[in-house]
Formats: C-alpha cells, structure tokens, sequence
C-alpha cells in the first residue's frame, strides 16, 4: 500500500513538471529537469527513511513542490 501511494504521488508530480516544462523558457528547460530529477530523489528518500512520519513526508514534499515553482516562475 505504502509503494503504490509513493508511486502515485511521484506520477502525479510528474505530470505536473510536464505541464509546466512548456511554459518554461527554452534556455531554463535544463535545469528545470534537473531540479525535478533532484525532487524526485528527494521523495524517494524521504519515503524510505522510516522515522519520518507520513505527515511529515507530504508537508514537506509539498513545500519543495511550493518552493521549485516559485522559482521557476520568478525566472520567467
């Protein structure tokens, strides 16, 4: 149950870069994969680390999610 709910969450974050990866400038679109790479990692090894509670796994995946698109879009 715990895997599928971790795969859903990073398909759904998947999709979401994929929306935004167009509306993002042509020169940005490297690093903007590669800061979604990193967030991927990051929710896998969250995830994984058995003393962080599902709480705390969600808000703080949710921040990072908050502060990537803050700044993707002040690059724009």
């Amino acid at each position: 149950m715990q895997m599928s709910a971790l795969l859903s969450f990073i398909l759904a974050g998947m999709n979401l870069c994929i929306e935004d990866f167009h509306q993002v400038r042509a020169y940005n679109r490297k690093q903007y994969i590669q800061q979604q790479t990193n967030f991927i990692f990051l929710v896998i090894i969250l995830h994984c680390k058995s003393y962080y509670s599902k709480l705390n796994f969600f808000f703080i995946s949710t921040c990072y999610v908050s502060s990537e698109k803050k700044i993707i879009f002040r690059e724009r």
